[in-house]
């Protein structure tokens, strides 16, 4: 992406070492000239033998109607969401698993099975165009206590979208306090 922005959250470039007993693993993807979607957040679940997942957009506000894949690398049944048009390079061919539209908290959560899946956001546009590759969480399992939760805890992700050209809310804010500051500053009796 050509220019900086404070989206609030730090964008990760791995897993936490406190999510370790899990075993995950973070793919990034190739970058796409219209943006992308980030993980900003790996945690313990907060459902007994859930995975659960939060989306947000750049304002930190929740996203509405993405897919969450809860994919299964070593089979599952066909999602059946090809899209016409693809931007991301390196994205995954063959789509298994559970597909979930997030809800209008930007949530959206599976019941996992044995074995670990693959988790990333799916983010077909109104004319089936992917634009957007997201960061691919692999091999999503569960821990039994002490370490989990639960009996069987599973993984809450969060990822957070940032599209090419769109200045999060909180940096257009302040840089408005900054002009106004400056003009008042003008206005000033010297």
């Amino acid at each position: 992406m050509s220019e900086e922005f404070n989206y609030g959250f730090d964008a990760l470039k791995g897993i936490p070492s406190n999510m370790a007993p899990w075993g995950l693993k973070l793919e990034q993807p190739y970058p796409s000239n219209f943006g992308e979607y980030v993980l900003i957040d790996v945690t313990p679940s907060d459902i007994e033998q859930h995975h659960q997942v939060e989306v947000i957009d750049e304002n930190g506000e929740p996203i509405r109607g993405v897919w969450v894949i809860f994919g299964f690398p070593g089979g599952g049944p066909d999602l059946g969401l090809t899209p016409s048009e693809t931007h991301w390079r390196g994205a995954p061919a063959v789509l298994r698993g559970n597909a979930q539209r997030t809800n209008y908290a930007g949530y959206a959560q599976h019941t996992f099975k044995d074995g670990g899946e693959d988790i990333w956001i799916w983010d077909l546009d109104e004319d089936n165009v992917l634009k957007l590759p997201s960061a691919i969480v692999k091999d999503c399992t569960w821990v039994t206590t002490p370490t989990g939760r639960f009996e069987h805890t599973g993984v809450k992700l969060r990822f957070q979208r940032r599209m090419e050209g769109v200045k999060p809310r909180t940096q257009r804010l302040d840089e408005l306090e900054a002009r106004i500051s400056a003009l008042e500053a003008q206005l000033q009796p010297v």
